[in-house]
């Protein structure tokens, strides 16, 4: 055989590998755009199934009572009250589900907060509590154009005899029962978002098989292959935590949002917040005391710091400068929570496996592709962000702003250091040093972090080890506390002109649970601190969203308070 034969048979060869290599992937991708499809179908329509061997009831086959309401034609209602009770009565059969279709014709919806939602509870008299009502279902979240939100599952004792359906909306509220169907079939609601993130997460699992080749590269070359697996990451992650956040009607926008009330205030040219104190609290011999308020039944903002005479917001300014007051001087709109809270999280996501590359590519240069992979998808799980995206409030927005900025410092300084030639990009100094300065105008405790530019810098600085002569070594330190000094004046000239200090963030006076002007230091408290932040679980329960948003604590060492439904007692 001669070498152009043995050529052409190394080609052919070759050609039909990349051909049974390419139909391997196709087979295998539609084996799991098929397992996708059946976990989307028995796993989150299994009630559509389920119902399918219901026979349903209309609520018009049974006796109704309405209470707490005025009936008007058409099936239109307005609460008298707090809420309307629809009773049905002599039903005679065992209930398994109820559906709702109800509309909210005065309602506006909006998809940042939770809106045009009715909350409804159910009180059922069964043969197991003989003539006895009870509470069978608590704070069910309707929400009209949510089909899934109508249904509720119950779990009856025997028949049912009645069924009160408590409607909770203010008084005055307007809403119209289509109708009330017992044991309904509940229609196939095959979602083409959740069925598209399955299969990106099938697709994940996948490539996270110890025979892909994502453990056979390294980090250092980031290939459009690798770039689309790291952007289906952050699209399966970051989508999933936005339809919560959208679709699911429980989530709701904190009232609380200082960030906002600053924002009016600094828009009209003040420091100090639009609203006025009581007289009652101005005239106050010590209006940092709780007990003394609540003696007096005394109406003020509650956590919101207190001056001389006005309210001041404590919160870091920078998140109030960035996102509320640029979009009310222009629009005169108030933000939610949820776009900023977003936005940094997202931020902060990015920054991190941004800096686990980086630490991988100088210190753990073999480490695999499929490494960065489960790092980036433990460390985006771990610091709770579906939570914070979809519980998102103005203390989230605090501590994620912050610890995005701390993240994306870290970065800067890290990959400052060239890798394949001496010396360090003054740029990216720079801007690690800005990120770590701005935390100052959030969080300032978590300034803490820029004693880490001594581990990353020190040996250049304070040696001549890394060959920089004295010259160098102070540009650099130049370098590294000049956007500090940048921060540091308009922060400590805002703590100035609010507190007349520039080193008082207002936090000593802040209308709390107790005088906080009488905190001290001590190292006691650093035991819990520790336990608390690097040693606590989370709590889980069953319910969305599944982390609850606090705990009780009843340790008086640690200077803690017993938070219940916003209630503070002492302990």
């Amino acid at each position: 055989m001669g070498k152009k034969e043995m050529i052409r048979d190394k080609e052919i060869t070759k050609d039909k590998g990349i051909f049974s290599r390419g139909k391997l992937i196709v087979r295998n991708l539609l084996l799991l755009l098929c397992a996708a499809a059946l976990v989307e179908i028995c796993v989150f329509n299994f009630r559509s199934i389920q119902s399918l061997f219901y026979e349903e009831h209309s609520w018009e086959e049974y006796t109704v009572e309405y209470s707490g309401a005025k009936i008007y034609d058409g099936g239109m209602i307005k609460i008298k009250e707090d809420a309307a009770v629809i009773s049905i009565q002599d039903i005679g059969i065992e209930v398994k589900n109820v559906r709702l279709d109800l509309e909210l014709p005065d309602s506006i919806d909006l998809f940042y907060m939770e809106s045009g939602v009715c909350y409804v509870d159910i009180f059922v008299c069964d043969e197991g509590n003989g003539n006895v009502l009870y509470s069978l279902v608590e704070g069910w979240p309707i929400q009209p154009e949510n089909l899934t939100s109508q249904f509720k599952w119950m779990q009856t004792m025997g028949k049912t005899r009645r069924l009160d359906i408590q409607l909770e909306l203010p008084a005055g509220r307007l809403l119209k029962v289509n109708g009330i169907t017992l044991n309904a079939k509940k229609p196939l609601d095959f979602s083409i978002v959740r069925f598209v993130m399955i299969w990106l997460v099938l697709l994940l699992c996948y490539g996270l098989r110890r025979q892909s080749e994502w453990w056979k590269g390294d980090c250092k070359q980031i290939t459009i292959g690798k770039k689309a697996v790291l952007g289906c990451i952050f699209l399966v992650f970051y989508g999933i935590s936005l339809y919560l956040m959208i679709s699911n009607p429980a989530v709701r926008n904190d009232d609380y949002n200082p960030y906002q009330e600053l924002a009016w205030a600094l828009d009209a040219g003040q420091a100090s917040l639009l609203e006025q104190p009581p007289q009652e609290l101005v005239n106050m011999e010590n209006p940092y005391s709780f007990w003394e308020k609540y003696a007096l039944d005394l109406v003020y903002k509650y956590d919101f710091a207190y001056y001389n005479g006005n309210y001041y917001v404590y919160h870091g300014i920078l998140p109030c400068l960035l996102f509320y007051l640029p979009i009310y001087h222009l629009t005169g709109l108030n933000m939610p929570n949820s776009i900023p809270v977003f936005f940094c999280c997202l931020l902060f996501g990015i920054g991190l496996v941004l800096l686990a590359r980086q630490i991988i590519i100088r210190y753990f240069p073999k480490t695999p592709f499929a490494m960065l992979v489960l790092l980036a998808l433990t460390g985006l799980f771990s610091c709770q962000l579906p939570f914070f995206i979809t519980q998102a409030d103005s203390y989230i927005l605090t501590l994620i702003s912050a610890v995005a900025l701390v993240v994306w410092g870290l970065y800067f300084w890290i990959s400052a250091k060239r890798i394949e030639e001496s010396g360090y990009s003054k740029g990216r100094i720079i801007a690690g040093s800005f990120c770590m300065a701005l935390v100052a105008a959030v969080r300032p405790t978590l300034l803490l972090y820029s004693v880490l530019a001594f581990v990353i810098f020190g040996r250049a600085w304070l040696t001549d080890k890394e060959g920089y002569e004295k010259k160098d070594r102070i540009t650099m330190m130049a370098l590294f506390a000049a956007p500090y000094v940048a921060v540091a004046i308009p922060v400590m000239y805002y703590n100035a002109i609010r507190f007349g200090s520039p080193f008082e963030f207002g936090l000593k006076y802040n209308l709390t649970t107790f005088d906080i002007r009488h905190l001290r230091f001590s190292l006691d408290q650093i035991y819990y601190a520790v336990g608390e932040y690097l040693f606590h679980t989370p709590d889980f329960n069953y319910f969305f969203p599944f982390i609850n948003t606090f705990e009780t604590y009843t340790n008086r060492n640690a200077h803690s308070i017993i938070d219940i439904e916003g209630l503070f007692m002492p302990v």
